[in-house]
């Protein structure tokens, strides 16, 4: 019998711990916690993109003086800078009762856990058979050389975000049911990012040079794991 494949990326204690203390406050009778709220949400999401994209292609930056790497990073650097700036400012908007779902939707899906004997909390979303599929058939490709690059791998890759967007951006927006405007605003800037990452991506996949395969799987393939992997602490 199969398990099925999840993405698990690893966050600090310390934001684990601020989570916690946010999702108590926000049921009490506190003073407004919307700022706290929309900074701490945007710095999961910057963590998340370190986690996943930043030390990879720092990685790759160390054995390679390719200006493709550096291009990657600018990029990263963006993104994250119009994260940073829009989730504050459209979490800010609401009071605690209208942010309490999404806190309690965020803690849901953090878990700590052991994985492949790392203890962490763990931001967990499970993966769609065919994804995963493709995800697990790409790495594999790379790993045994039967590709002369790693567009595949990549294109790959841009699924499984597609589907973390809307396990991590996507459902909180709509439990928060933003006005016609602010909703308006938000999908132009998660279209806007994702655009901007996926461009820049596509670009390291058809330039990435072949000794630095194995570190691209070895990076990729961490965050793929099996429900049955994932040991609850």
């Amino acid at each position: 019998m199969t398990t099925q494949t999840m993405i698990a990326i690893p966050l600090t204690d310390t934001l684990y711990q601020r989570i916690q203390t946010l999702c108590t406050g926000l049921h009490q009778a506190k003073p407004s916690l919307s700022q706290e709220a929309g900074h701490l949400m945007s710095e999961v999401a910057c963590q998340i993109v370190d986690e996943v994209f930043l030390t990879l292609v720092q990685r790759f930056q160390q054995a390679s003086d390719s200006p493709t790497y550096q291009d990657s990073i600018k990029t990263i650097e963006e993104v994250k800078a119009v994260m940073r700036k829009y989730l504050s400012w459209a979490i800010g908007l609401f009071s605690n009762e209208r942010l309490s779902p999404v806190a309690d939707y965020y803690q849901s899906i953090i878990h700590p856990a052991v994985v492949r004997g790392r203890a962490a909390p763990y931001l967990v979303f499970a993966l769609p058979a065919n994804v995963a599929q493709a995800a697990h058939q790409s790495l594999e490709d790379l790993q045994q050389r039967r590709v002369p690059n790693a567009v595949a791998a990549i294109e790959g890759l841009i699924q499984v975000i597609d589907v973390g967007i809307d396990q991590l951006l996507k459902e909180p927006k709509r439990l928060l049911k933003f006005n016609l405007v602010v909703d308006k605003t938000l999908n132009g800037v998660i279209n806007m990012t994702t655009s901007m990452s996926y461009k820049s991506l596509r670009k390291l996949g058809a330039h990435l040079e072949q000794p630095l395969f194995d570190p691209l799987v070895e990076h990729l393939q961490a965050f793929l794991v099996q429900q049955s992997d994932l040991k609850a602490i």
